[in-house]
């Protein structure tokens, strides 16, 4: 023991001396239970320690501190001003103190670092949000674009789409689209000798398309119209030409007629006599000089006009009509409502009081969130938002969307019309009449009063068809379409009757006239295959109007609305054609016996039409490339329909069967005919000699199967399809063949004496080509049957689970077996 010092204070404090192999010293606990001699005197070495570490905070403190003045001396600790230019400022170098601090903390210690370059804001680029854009958001913004006519933003930004194949497929409708745009316009500029109105037109080449060559083609064609500029012709209204008071001109449209094809430009309104009497009743409009009536023809090329989406035009066939007439005003009501009827839609959409849907092309139903004159937003139950035209859906479905929406409730008058206005352009009379009485409260006078002209003038246009359908079977020579067409003109109301009088007395006369034809000797037959090789082929076809031009293999129309037609196809089970068009414009009818398909050849879109107008397909004719059409009567009530071998097929229901056929062309188009070609119905073998013949080969026939040696042939047999069927024989293990036809060949094995088995089908799909052979076999096991192809490539299979005692090999359109089936026998 003894006295120690530490620091300025003194104290009495036990020292342990370390003992050899003791343990004890600071920091360690004494062994063998010893404790400390008193509890009040701490242990040099910890007061040590605590000493030490104030200390060194002490000195951390300090040199902190010198830190920050010295930093704070250099810099003012301000931050650092922007630059006035896009020079860096240079970098000032820092003295550090005597002794830095390692690793200091983060953010304690302000560095100064060179600002960044200033650099010029990029202009705003329209798709600059396209790679964060959804594949839907970015579709929808391409349809903006190309709604806009912003062709090179529309071709950037199909470019960020993923998939290849969509880019290509949008590029090549972007390009399409442009190139039609500009054709359009070079025939609309070339019809058109006002400056002003050419400049017009071309603006938006010059500003707004932005395609690589539009400024320079636009600046070209202005210079030219320049160069060749005319005085504006009279007016067809009014005959008179243009004043030095009022110049005559016809204001843009920018649109094609889709009746004719020709460039549109509203005319101006026809004159008023000077003086009217405001009491006295407006005349009734006059026949024109074709006989039709001229209220019933404006009214037929509105509702053309609007459900082509062109107002322009509907706006140019009320030019024709004197403005006095109730149904002029009534029809000019009907285009102002059309052209307002997105309104309904987007007041009703958004609120969700009525379920607004259309159908997709699959059938599911999408619901419509909004709509804009030309297209419909709609929404799938994913809940993927798209935009689609108008067009695209029936006018039937988006009639209905119309009559939902004002359905919905607190609906103005001006809504109800307008639903009432889909309806009709729907052709849904029925309905309009439902949806008017239901308004009959809500409208204003002049409201209803129009809603009633619309009407009556819907069941004057229904008159005037049945009337235009009595002419043609007067033409074709059918007597009972002629009989049916004037039984459903009794059943229209008698004011309409007495209007038509002269047009019904003639088609009554008709009829007269070829029961008598009926009772005379029939004419000579014409050729049933027409190449068109020399003139007097045309006199194949004893109805013909307009003129035609035979030359090199071909016959071409050289005027507009010119048809070739014949009435001898009594036995006629076939016609075909081959075709070619010069330009995308107008429309070509075929017609055979009852059945017709019209071709819209500037809209690539065709209608097959029988007992009923059938819908709009989408089918792609281009201008200078053949086409086949071939129209085959399947039975007394169906007749199938093909383009190019089975490219594009339909089948149309006819209601009754006529001997003609007729070609008919239309709406300024250009056609070549290399081939027409009947091919007449041949009558089977008794069956009981087809029966005897199938027995022979070990085949039993099904349907209307026969024999045509060496092949077999499977007509088409709706009900019952036409085949062949054996029994299967132990030793047997297929059987191979070749055959050809349209559609697809089933193969099936069952058991005869058990009718509610389920028989095991397998189906093959035959060439698209008809003349294409295809060679196949038909093998089975006890757990399997397989079809292979001529390579012995394994095409159809399905597991057996059960025995069977027959096969049977059948049509689902027509084919023809090459041969009779070849036996393969089971290995020994």
């Amino acid at each position: 023991t003894g006295t120690g010092r530490v620091g300025r204070s003194s104290a009495n404090a036990h020292i342990a001396r370390r003992a050899g192999g003791s343990g004890n010293y600071a920091g360690r606990p004494r062994v063998g239970g010893a404790q400390p001699q008193s509890s009040s005197v701490r242990k040099n070495d910890d007061s040590g320690i605590v000493i030490g570490v104030v200390v060194v905070c002490v000195i951390a403190a300090a040199i902190f501190i010198a830190v920050m003045m010295s930093s704070q001396s250099s810099s003012g600790w301000a931050p650092p001003k922007q630059p006035e230019s896009a020079k860096p400022l240079p970098r000032k170098t820092e003295t550090l103190p005597d002794r830095p601090i390692a690793s200091p903390p983060t953010g304690m210690i302000p560095t100064k670092t060179p600002p960044p370059k200033a650099t010029p804001t990029p202009a705003a680029d329209p798709i600059a949000k396209a790679p964060t854009l959804s594949r839907a958001e970015l579709l929808h913004q391409i349809a903006d674009f190309r709604l806009e006519e912003r062709f090179q933003s529309a071709l950037i930004a199909a470019q960020k789409l993923e998939t290849a194949d969509e880019r290509d497929s949008l590029q090549k409708a972007i390009a399409a689209q442009h190139d039609s745009r500009k054709k359009d316009l070079e025939v609309v500029v070339a019809n058109n000798t006002d400056g002003d109105l050419i400049r017009k037109m071309l603006a938006p080449a010059l500003t707004v398309w932005g395609m690589p060559g539009d400024a320079e083609w636009a600046t070209a064609l202005i210079a030219k119209s320049e160069q060749s500029s005319a005085p504006f012709a009279a007016t067809p209204a009014t005959g008179q030409g243009p004043t030095s008071d009022e110049p005559q001109k016809p204001p843009f449209t920018g649109e094609v007629s889709p009746l004719t094809g020709q460039p549109l430009a509203v005319q101006p309104p026809r004159e008023t006599p000077a003086a009217v009497d405001p009491k006295a009743t407006a005349p009734a409009p006059a026949a024109n000089a074709s006989g039709k009536d001229p209220v019933v023809q404006a009214n037929g090329l509105i509702d053309q006009a609007l459900i082509a989406n062109q107002s322009t035009a509907a706006q140019q066939a009320l030019t024709n009509l004197d403005a006095a007439l109730p149904e002029a005003r009534a029809l000019k009501r009907k285009v102002d409502l059309w052209t307002r009827r997105a309104a309904l839609i987007n007041r009703v959409a958004p609120t969700g009081k009525a379920k607004l849907r259309l159908p997709n092309p699959n059938g599911e139903q999408w619901d419509v969130t909004g709509c804009d004159a030309t297209a419909v937003e709609v929404s799938s139950p994913s809940g993927t938002r798209t935009t689609l035209p108008w067009n695209q859906f029936a006018a039937k479905e988006a009639a209905k969307v119309f009559q939902d929406a004002v359905n919905s409730g607190e609906s103005s008058g001006d809504e109800h019309a307008t639903a009432i206005v889909m309806l009709l352009l729907a052709g849904d009379q029925a309905m309009a009449n439902v949806q008017a009485k239901k308004a009959k409260g809500i409208f204003e006078p002049e409201v209803s009063a129009d809603v009633d002209t619309l009407l009556s003038l819907h069941k004057r246009r229904e008159l005037s068809d049945l009337i235009a359908r009595g002419n043609d079977a007067l033409k074709a020579g059918n007597v009972k379409a002629l009989n049916d067409t004037l039984a459903e003109i009794k059943k229209t109301d008698k004011a309409g009757q007495a209007a038509m009088a002269a047009q019904i007395a003639r088609l009554e006369e008709g009829v007269a006239k070829l029961a008598t034809a009926r009772t005379a000797p029939a004419a000579g037959q014409g050729k049933d295959k027409v190449l068109f090789d020399i003139n007097d082929d045309l006199l194949s076809f004893p109805d013909i109007d307009g003129k035609w031009q035979v030359n090199s293999g071909v016959v071409a129309n050289l005027t507009d609305g010119a048809h070739l037609g014949r009435h001898d196809l009594g036995g006629a089970k076939t016609m075909s054609m081959r075709f070619q068009t010069s330009q995308n414009k107008g429309t070509l009818t075929v017609e055979f016996r009852g059945a017709k398909v019209t071709m819209d050849l500037a809209a690539s879109t065709y209608v097959a039409s029988g007992k009923a107008v059938g819908r709009t397909k989408g089918f792609n004719f281009i201008a200078k490339l053949p086409y086949t059409l071939l129209l085959e009567r399947r039975d007394d009530t169906h007749t199938s329909l093909q383009f190019n071998n089975g490219v594009e097929t339909a089948d149309i229901l006819v209601a009754d069967l006529s001997d003609s056929m007729k070609v008919t062309v239309d709406g300024g188009a250009s056609i070549s005919i290399e081939e027409i070609e009947i091919v007449r119905e041949t009558k089977s073998a008794p069956a009981v000699d087809r029966k005897a013949a199938f027995k022979v080969i070990g085949w039993d026939p099904l349907g209307g199967a026969f024999m045509e040696p060496p092949a077999i042939v499977l007509p088409s047999n709706p009900g019952a399809p036409s085949g062949i069927a054996t029994a299967l024989k132990d030793n047997v293990a297929g059987y191979s063949f070749e055959v050809k036809g349209i559609g697809s060949l089933r193969i099936q094995l069952g058991r005869q004496s058990d009718k509610d088995s389920k028989w095991v089908t397998l189906d093959v799909e035959l060439p698209k080509s008809p003349n294409e052979v295809k060679p196949l076999s038909v093998r089975w096991t006890d757990r399997a049957i397989s079809v292979y192809d001529g390579k012995g490539v394994e095409i159809a299979t399905q597991a057996l689970a059960e025995r069977f005692t027959h096969l049977m090999i059948s049509a689902t359109n027509q084919a023809t077996l090459i041969g009779t089936p070849r036996i393969e026998f089971k290995a020994p």
